[in-house]
């Protein structure tokens, strides 16, 4: 209610049918606000909160297509100007990147430096 109180509003309605949520008992107002699905309005403003599944499907989808065109291009062959990434910025976190090695030599090194042995 603190973020978005009109937000709650549309949600109680749209969700539970309910015009006049502040009529409710607080508690069952409550339980009926956690309850919201987090496509919900008011869930969505929250601080920390990502966008909904499907969202985050379609944006790891949408990199994954630029990163193949992007690939395909003369930057991509040089390996610069790499185009970001909308399922960073969704979900306001980054992706761990994935090394890689030149040769079985610089893995097996790498390995040995991991593991200790």
């Amino acid at each position: 209610m603190a973020t978005d109180e009109d937000a709650l509003t549309c949600d109680m309605a749209q969700y539970y049918g309910i015009l006049d949520w502040r009529s409710l008992p607080p508690p069952l107002a409550a339980t009926l606000a956690q309850g919201l699905p987090p496509e919900a309005r008011s869930m969505r403003k929250l601080p920390g909160a990502a966008g909904s599944r499907e969202e985050m499907l379609l944006a790891a989808v949408a990199d994954r297509v630029g990163h193949l065109i992007w690939m395909l291009s003369e930057d991509g062959r040089s390996g610069k100007n790499h185009p970001p990434s909308l399922l960073e910025a969704i979900s306001g976190g980054g992706q761990e990147e994935a090394g890689g090695y030149d040769s079985g030599a610089d893995f097996e090194a790498a390995w040995k430096a991991a593991t200790g042995g």
